[in-house]
């Protein structure tokens, strides 16, 4: 049988919700005047700043923490021009570190990523706008949606990587792919780019990290995936749909082939 961790969570009902609630400490106009995708100077110059800090401290810390092991980077030198002329990545949502371990598998290329505004309004708000973190606004709010739909076109359109997280809503641990949202398939298909489907998977612990890892709680694996690309002869709609179900299986099949049996 495969492998299952120990962790228990009371998971909401519906797939898509929320399940942390993080105090808000800041209020932050996320208007049609907020540079969702931020070119400037200082800024570029502390993403700089801030993924050297990532490649020194904090890869070793996640990797120490977590027992990080990666697969499939090799991947990103055979797909290299699909990897360097923009792309999206997309992941299971599964604790507040995965987005560190999406960075360590896609490295050395900077990225960013979008992230819920309750997020962006917490404590953390500010160093994960730091790390490339793009805001999500009120869908409601018609002006903003339409300056955050253009900076991330802007944002592909000139080369970047960028993150979604297609399930919605972080689930701790959660031993199963949620079903995928069509947002970052909708980028994917108007710009014209590929998206790299990455998993993340469980084992057991082994060697010094059974020191820490306790109570049942795993080690990580990620993969990266080979890049799928929208099929571009279908209506939009079509290639949407089509792209999100075969990243979903992309994603479904490497998660289950990296958990192992026991």
């Amino acid at each position: 049988m495969k492998y299952k961790h120990g962790l228990y969570f009371d998971y909401p009902e519906d797939l898509h919700a929320h399940m942390i609630s993080p105090k808000q400490v800041r209020d932050v106009a996320l208007d049609g005047k907020f540079p969702y995708y931020n070119k400037g100077f200082w800024f570029r110059v502390l993403q700089v700043l801030v993924q050297i800090v990532m490649i020194l401290i904090v890869f070793p810390a996640n990797y120490f923490r977590y027992g990080l092991k990666i697969k499939g980077k090799s991947r990103l030198i055979q797909y290299r021009k699909a990897f360097d002329n923009g792309c999206i990545t997309v992941c299971n949502h599964v604790f507040e570190w995965d987005y560190i371990c999406v960075r360590a598998a896609m490295g050395p290329k900077r990225g960013y990523m979008t992230v819920w505004k309750d997020n962006h309004n917490s404590n953390l708000g500010k160093m994960m706008r730091a790390v490339g973190s793009i805001p999500i606004p009120d869908t409601n709010n018609i002006e903003a949606m339409h300056k955050f739909n253009d900076d991330i076109e802007k944002a592909l359109r000139e080369k970047k990587m960028v993150h979604f997280y297609p399930e919605g809503s972080m689930f701790y641990f959660y031993q199963d792919v949620r079903p995928f949202m069509p947002g970052a398939f909708y980028y994917a298909v108007k710009c014209n780019k590929p998206v790299f489907p990455l998993a993340i998977s469980y084992r057991p612990p082994k060697g010094i990290f059974k020191l820490w890892k306790r109570h049942g709680a795993p080690c990580i694996t990620i993969e990266v995936g080979r890049p799928i690309y929208p099929n571009q002869t279908l209506t939009r709609a079509n290639a949407i749909r089509e792209l999100n179900d075969a990243c979903y299986q992309a994603v479904k099949r490497m998660m289950e082939n990296n958990t192992p049996e026991i």
